[in-house]
């Protein structure tokens, strides 16, 4: 058998799911149960193709095609809000974010939650933290203090006790 997953950037699933994607969050979930006699065709598709290579590319064609049609159904100042923290690189405190799109902090929980199956705090911290892992990977090192400076962190501790909290590791550990 030949199983193909997708992973979406944060929003990017609504358009296709139409459902809060919080209910959805860290659950596996069967593309079938969405989208009925579609996802059969869609499966049949596949199933006659000789590669992997042209599946995920007819499924990169299928889903852009889809969300260049759907990406109205995801409300502007929540776009806003991902681009603003992924540009950002996961710095900008939510009242920053909030003040920019012009929501309360609590409405752009709610509506983030909705999109992305995330609270606004919490895709941040992972922006930020593969930020400081991309750093680290591709750029000159030049030490933990300067790493967590760059990466949008008070300090090294706050860094070390964010790494630990999202992956349950040190940054050491996690980068070995």
């Amino acid at each position: 058998s030949n199983i193909v997953g997708i992973r979406f950037k944060p929003g990017m699933a609504y358009p296709f799911l139409r459902t809060p994607i919080q209910k959805l969050t860290d659950l596996r979930v069967d593309y079938f149960e969405f989208a009925g006699k579609k996802a059969n065709q869609l499966s049949n598709q596949l199933a006659e193709m000789k590669s992997t290579k042209h599946q995920i590319a007819f499924l990169n064609h299928i889903f852009k095609k889809k969300l260049s049609s759907e990406l109205g159904s995801i409300e502007p100042q929540v776009l806003k809000a991902i681009t603003l923290i992924n540009r950002s690189k996961g710095k900008p405190s939510i009242r920053q974010i909030s003040d920019e799109i012009s929501w309360s902090r609590q409405h752009l929980t709610r509506k983030c939650l909705k999109y992305t199956g995330l609270s606004p705090k919490f895709l941040t911290q992972i922006i930020r933290l593969k930020e400081v892992i991309k750093q680290y990977k591709t750029e000159n090192f030049c030490g933990w203090s300067q790493l967590s400076l760059t990466g949008g962190y008070y300090d090294q501790s706050h860094m070390i006790n964010e790494f630990k909290k999202l992956t349950g590791l040190t940054p050491i550990e996690f980068l070995n």
